[in-house]
């Protein structure tokens, strides 16, 4: 079985989501205890993790442990805090609209640190804030702490290569 959380409903996937429909449409953590009783080949989340707190973070990544099966692995895309910061210092320059350099551009910089929350488009949603930012050691190391075998950090294939990265942890 295979787990996505915070993308709505994805067919052959249990889901969960706060606001999308899904299998399961709540807050995490914790997971429901329905979910907590299954075991899972591998979970998924992609621009969810920032969007917790630190300590919930490490809750939820403990609960993944559990319902991973032994070899599962948790695949999960976030921004990656390094760099962001590079893109707002002006460090690195990110090709946008047609190939324009545009610096500093909040949806490449302050977006990823503080999430979207002067997009109009999601004004005043408290789901879209990010609480916690990582770079490639550090969720390393939040992932290792709770007892994950192997945690590679890669280039991100969903969102944006130059911005986030893709963190796959093996139980």
């Amino acid at each position: 079985m295979r787990l996505e959380i915070g993308a709505g409903k994805k067919c052959g996937w249990v889901t969960i989501d706060a606001v999308k429909q899904a299998d399961f449409v709540c807050e995490v953590p914790p997971l429901p205890d329905d979910v907590m009783q299954m075991k899972f080949d591998r979970v998924e989340s992609c621009h969810f993790w920032e969007h917790l707190y630190h300590w919930q973070a490490v809750e939820l990544a403990e609960q993944i442990y559990t319902v991973l099966n032994p070899g599962g692995v948790l695949s999960m895309e976030l921004p990656d805090l390094n760099k962001a910061c590079e893109y707002f210092l002006g460090l690195k320059n990110i090709p946008v609209l047609g190939g324009a350099p545009c610096q500093p551009d909040p949806r490449f910089t302050l977006w990823r640190i503080y999430g979207p929350q002067t997009d109009p488009n999601v004004s005043g949603n408290k789901f879209m804030a990010h609480k916690w930012g990582y770079t490639p050691d550090s969720i390393k190391e939040q992932l290792y702490n709770v007892g994950f075998k192997t945690v590679t950090v890669s280039v991100a294939k969903k969102t944006k290569p130059l911005l986030d990265m893709l963190v796959e942890a093996i139980k």
